[in-house]
């Protein structure tokens, strides 16, 4: 078994989600719009000003220049390696994930069932409003294999970067809270309610 330690973030708000890239930077979100950033491996960690005051919920980067938050109706964006986030026009739903291309696109499921794509200064919806609540989201492979996981075993597939999805049948109605894609997208692990895997 590891050593858990805590990190000063001067914040007593809870946590919701962080991503790292490499070992030195990494930006977490929780609540109350609340954003913080480390480029020294968490020696050291900087609130970042969102402009925001609702829960946060996700957070990604595959190439640490772009880095995206999503939260209750926001989603930010910053193009400099997390240095400075602005907000982009979207609908007023609660966002619950999201996930990156090294391109600076990235992939956003909301607690409403829909799917977006943000690219290109664009914010555009895939999958409309409706099924199950989306609360997870992950891109694999060159081809742009992505996984979307919800509530009562809900998943979608893409094999096109989000360009289409269909259905896929799992062996669970447990609600899915998050999904990593393994290697090029082949296989996958998500993780539920209660203490499914």
């Amino acid at each position: 078994a590891g050593t858990v330690s805590g990190y000063p973030l001067g914040t007593t708000a809870s946590l919701r989600d962080i991503v790292c890239h490499g070992s030195r930077e990494a930006w977490a979100v929780g609540e109350g719009g609340l954003l913080v950033g480390t480029r020294d491996g968490g020696a050291r960690w900087r609130r970042i000003d969102t402009g925001v005051s609702v829960d946060m919920r996700g957070v990604a980067t595959s190439s640490g220049r772009s880095v995206f938050a999503v939260g209750d109706g926001v989603v930010l964006v910053s193009d400099d390696g997390g240095e400075r986030f602005r907000r982009i026009p979207t609908p007023d739903i609660s966002f619950t994930a999201v996930a990156a291309f090294p391109t600076g696109a990235a992939l956003v499921v909301a607690g409403d069932g829909s799917i977006h794509r943000y690219a290109d200064g664009r914010f555009d919806e895939l999958v409309p409003a409706g099924g199950a609540p989306l609360h997870g989201v992950a891109l694999a492979g060159e081809r742009g294999r992505a996984l979307a996981v919800g509530d009562v075993g809900r998943a979608l597939a893409s094999d096109d970067a989000g360009a289409t999805w269909s259905v896929v049948t799992l062996p669970t109605a447990r609600s899915l809270r998050d999904v990593w894609l393994v290697g090029g997208g082949d296989r996958f692990v998500a993780v539920g309610d209660p203490g499914v895997v």
